[in-house]
């Protein structure tokens, strides 16, 4: 245990298992731009296709992709774990 005396940085970034360290898992930056996972363990996401060329879109179809979105029951499973949560 000597690396416990090393001083608060490794103890509070890793966690102690028994006499082995574990390393802090770390987000996938890329899903951590785009998704944000809910107290309930659902994801919710942003929807595509409100960047550019909105002259040729409807209003409606403006309108419900400015709401949030939920992913999939697969798809959140694999998000979370990207995620680190």
């Amino acid at each position: 245990m000597a690396r416990q005396e090393r001083g608060s940085f490794w103890v509070s970034r890793h966690t102690e298992i028994g006499e082995h360290m574990k390393i802090k898992m770390k987000s996938h930056r890329g899903a951590a731009k785009r998704f944000r996972a809910k107290k309930g363990g659902k994801v919710k996401f942003k929807k595509q296709g409100l960047r550019h060329i909105l002259v040729n879109k409807s209003s409606n179809v403006k309108r419900q992709k400015t709401q949030l979105a939920h992913l999939g029951a697969k798809d959140t499973k694999v998000a979370l774990r990207l995620l680190a949560c």
